[in-house]
This record gives C-alpha cells, structure tokens and sequence, in this order.
C-alpha cells in the first residue's frame, strides 16, 4: 500500500458520494490535502483537492448553487467558481460544505488548488 503524504485525506469507503447523499461509499477524483489559515467570503477552508474543497461556515450554502469564492490566505488570493454538491449541519451556527469547482477557466482553477495547497497543514496525515 503507498504511503499518503503529510496533510493528505483519503475518503475512500466513507462519507457523501458525487451526488451528496450520504450512501457511505465514495470514489473522490482526487486526494484531498488538509490546510490550515485558508479561507474564504463563505468560511473556512478545511480541505481541498484538484477538484474542490471542503469549508465550514457559520450558514447554510444551497445545494446546487454556483457562486464565485474568493479564497484568500495571507496577503495572497485567489478566485474561482465552484458549486456545491453537500451540506451537513455541524453545530448551532456551522456548516460543513463540500464544493466542486465548476469553472471554465481552469488556470483559475489551478490557481485557487495551488494557493490553498502552500498552505496544507504540517504533520496532518491519516
């Protein structure tokens, strides 16, 4: 079995699939990678992936709406659509929301992966 790299999560068996119904099984597109001090207008960004990224926010995002997220982390940001695809109620005023990236323009979409990804949290591995 291959060794995962610090920060890396894999899902694989557990969770939401595609389609945001909690069966238990998932197939993810890619790995995702936990980072730390990255963050967006709608929260917090606890993972991501090449695909999309997980948040927690203090309200709900509506299933299936697209919206243009600035991610930002230090002085640096970056901007990208993304739509999202689950939402699970964490708490009184949190929200964990799993977002695809649903962009055209994929140099935006590098540019949000790389940017979260200079930020993967240290030690993290599972």
């Amino acid at each position: 079995m291959a060794s995962r790299a610090a920060g890396d999560v894999s899902d694989r068996g557990a969770g939401a699939d595609r389609s945001g119904a909690r069966s238990g099984q998932i197939e993810r597109q890619s790995p995702r990678h936990i980072v730390a001090g990255v963050r967006c207008g709608l929260g917090r960004v606890v993972d991501v992936s090449d695909h999309g990224m997980r948040l927690v926010a203090p309200w709900p995002w509506r299933r299936g709406s697209v919206r243009l997220v600035t991610i930002r982390a230090g002085r640096d940001k970056a901007q990208v659509k993304a739509r999202c695809v689950w939402l699970r109620r964490e708490g009184l005023l949190a929200w964990s929301c799993g977002v695809q990236f649903d962009d055209r323009n994929r140099w935006r979409v590098k540019s949000a992966v790389e940017l979260a990804m200079r930020h993967k949290a240290p030690g993290v591995g599972l």
